[in-house]
């Protein structure tokens, strides 16, 4: 086999393996609650979001925020989290949707 053929097999063999790494993904996701100082019965904000949220999830908490982010989340699912959390009288006066 030449150089030429092994290269071409690994690319497709890696350019095949992406989209099944993709959707894998796309069902991690973490959240935290807000840490710190907080008057009792007061909600702090809220922040809810993608993939691009995952990472921040824990220096918000620190911070004071409250944070949901899940990978492939899409705007509508951001809402109805939302609107379950009005239902249940937990939603803060703060959201920051980031999806």
């Amino acid at each position: 086999m030449t150089r030429r053929a092994v290269l071409c097999a690994v690319l497709a063999a890696v350019l095949w393996a992406l989209p099944a790494a993709a959707a894998d993904a796309c069902g991690d996701g973490r959240s935290a609650a807000a840490r710190g100082e907080h008057q009792p019965g007061a909600r702090g904000a809220l922040f809810v979001g993608d993939s691009t949220g995952i990472f921040a999830v824990p220096y918000l908490a620190r911070l004071g925020i409250s944070a949901d982010a899940k990978g492939c989340r899409q705007f509508g699912a951001g809402l109805r989290l939302l609107r379950g959390r009005r239902r249940a009288g937990a939603l803060p006066h703060v959201v920051i949707l980031g999806c």
